[in-house]
């Protein structure tokens, strides 16, 4: 299960990268035996069934000219999706210090405060598909009264911050849910605005098991929310992501330092024996201290743009420009530096 999955986003490094691509397979090869073993009362071949019903709903809800009836099909998909996945939904008003604000559930923990909260996020009639409103909905009333909502025009990232995270008691897990996505937000890794999202049209739409095998796992209760005295299974892989990031950081550092040693080897080598200057002629410590600096400008400049052009999605490396993929990117030296030399003119 390599990472980017299409459909699954890894939003500003929820998990490291690398770890997603290299380890987290692995990791949750344990539960996905189980998975297979229970077969079709699973989690994720409990997702594929509810596949042609999530599309039906999710049309209807495109063409829903009215907010109520817009949020009524957003309620009928959250009942089925948050089902499949373990959650049960009670609506609630939740007062925080900002306002109050409409839920379809609040899992508290030992001590009575919030954990984990579920909302939707639906976008008005008037709105793109892509401009959610704020967390609550007026129109979802459970018998509790109205709440005090946000502005009307305030999105769901404001009202994250300044409602739900910026309580006295703030809940650690936020669940998001709108027509298209599905987000998982943690308040610690909310300042750098890391997520997971789930593209839920592409989940549903290809029907593929490594997506309902991943989704389940990230975002299903038993791996937030697990029984008291159980791990979480999202805190065991950021454990093991923190652990993985920093045996790949140490092992960056030595790679780091040989590729200085060598650059600087080379320098010494040209000046010798290309341009004929006699090395030590001069002051050894201020060629050292040049050198060095040089070297480690020279390399971190070299991590800095291999890092722009493994991220293509930041946009500030043309990436898909071929002018700049054949002729300027360190991708293309790195392809060229694998081709075999046969000759001298070569």
């Amino acid at each position: 299960m390599t990472f980017p999955l299409t459909g699954i986003e890894n939003a500003n490094d929820f998990y490291s990268q690398h770890y997603l691509d290299e380890v987290l397979d692995n990791d949750l090869k344990d539960l996905f035996l189980r998975w297979a073993e229970e077969g079709g009362a699973s989690t994720p071949a409990r997702l594929r069934q509810m596949a042609g019903d999530y599309l039906k709903l999710r049309d209807q809800l495109l063409r829903a000219r009215t907010l109520e009836d817009r949020v009524a099909l957003l309620h009928d998909i959250a009942a089925r999706l948050f089902g499949v996945l373990g959650y049960a939904l009670q609506p609630e008003i939740l007062s925080l210090e900002g306002g109050e604000l409409q839920v379809l559930a609040c899992y508290r923990g030992s001590d009575g405060k919030p954990a984990l909260v579920i909302a939707l996020a639906p976008f008005a009639p008037d709105e793109d598909a892509e401009e959610w409103s704020a967390l609550g909905s007026r129109l979802l009333q459970s018998g509790v009264g109205e709440p005090a909502l946000m502005p009307d025009d305030t999105d769901w990232e404001t009202a994250a911050t300044k409602l739900v995270f910026a309580d006295t008691h703030p809940p650690r897990w936020l669940l998001l849910l709108g027509h298209d996505e599905l987000l998982v937000i943690e308040r610690a890794k909310w300042s750098r605005k890391a997520l997971l999202r789930f593209d839920l049209p592409d989940i549903f739409g290809l029907r593929d098991d490594k997506l309902f095998r991943a989704t389940a796992a990230l975002a299903s209760f038993d791996s937030i929310l697990p029984a008291q005295g159980a791990a979480a299974l999202l805190d065991t892989l950021d454990g093991n992501s923190h652990k993985h990031a920093y045996g790949v950081s140490t092992d960056l550092k030595y790679a780091l330092r040989e590729a200085i040693e060598l650059i600087g080897n080379e320098a010494i080598r040209h000046k010798r024996e290309v341009s004929k200057e006699k090395v030590f002629d001069r002051n050894d410590l201020d060629l050292a201290a040049q050198l060095s600096e040089e070297c480690l400008v020279f390399m971190y400049r070299l991590l800095f743009l291999f890092y722009l052009e493994a991220r293509p999605e930041l946009g500030y490396a043309p990436i898909q420009a071929a002018a700049y993929l054949k002729g300027y990117s360190l991708e293309h030296l790195r392809d060229l530096e694998k081709l075999s030399l046969q000759t001298p003119e070569a």
